[in-house]
């Protein structure tokens, strides 16, 4: 499904200040598993090219904003290694171009647990953010999104909400998930966490490995 600069502008107008597309530009060697280009604005002018990439079928879906704001369409791209992770693990797969977001809108909190007893505390919220969440997808214009939950967090509340029970939902480790450093050099982490996902996305969106 292709996407209109009409559509684009709208998403950029409304929703700009916490959502944002899965791509970047790219490192000169494609295989880096560094920061480099993360923090490239590729929104601000974008190219026909770029939008012919972008996927509003497929959502990735985090949890909330861990610190502050961001610039528009900007949300997952700071030079930052966990999402470097991201980026390196969806690089060539069906979620390249994916419409990203954050589930819990305009609330800095980034320690997810404390965000979790918060919403529990304050159903009032979850649930409006729940109710925005659906407008944007409403917005995207797609009839059968495949929700891609970052983490057990997001796929929690997409399950009490019975968002699973509307939408295909995808849980996926999130990418700052902790693991021992035996397990995998820091220069690899992206390659570490490309296999903790892909057999889970290779299965559930029924796809070759990339």
């Amino acid at each position: 499904m292709a996407i209109s600069r009409e559509l684009f502008n709208k998403i950029r107008e409304e929703h700009g200040e916490h959502a944002s597309w899965g791509i970047w530009a790219e490192p000169e060697e494609s295989s880096s598993e560094g920061v480099e280009g993360m923090d490239i604005d590729i929104f601000q002018d974008v190219s026909e090219e770029i939008l012919s990439k972008l996927k509003p079928n497929f959502i990735l879906l985090g949890l909330n904003w861990s610190t502050g704001s961001v610039d528009t369409l900007m949300n997952f791209h700071s030079r930052d290694g966990n999402i470097a992770k991201l980026r390196y693990a969806i690089r060539n797969s069906p979620l390249h171009g994916a419409y990203m977001t954050d589930l819990i809108k305009n609330h800095s909190e980034p320690n997810s647990k404390a965000l979790m007893k918060y919403l529990r505390s304050n159903p009032d919220v979850e649930k409006e953010n729940v109710r925005n969440f659906e407008n944007e997808i409403s917005i995207l214009g797609t009839n059968n999104p495949v929700i891609i939950a970052l983490g057990q967090d997001v796929y929690t509340i997409l399950k009490r909400s019975r968002l699973t029970e509307k939408y295909k939902v995808v849980k996926i480790t999130h990418y700052s998930a902790w693991f021992r450093k035996n397990e995998c050099p820091k220069d690899k982490a992206g390659e570490y966490h490309k296999r903790r996902v892909m057999p889970v996305l290779v299965q559930a969106l029924n796809c070759e490995p990339w």
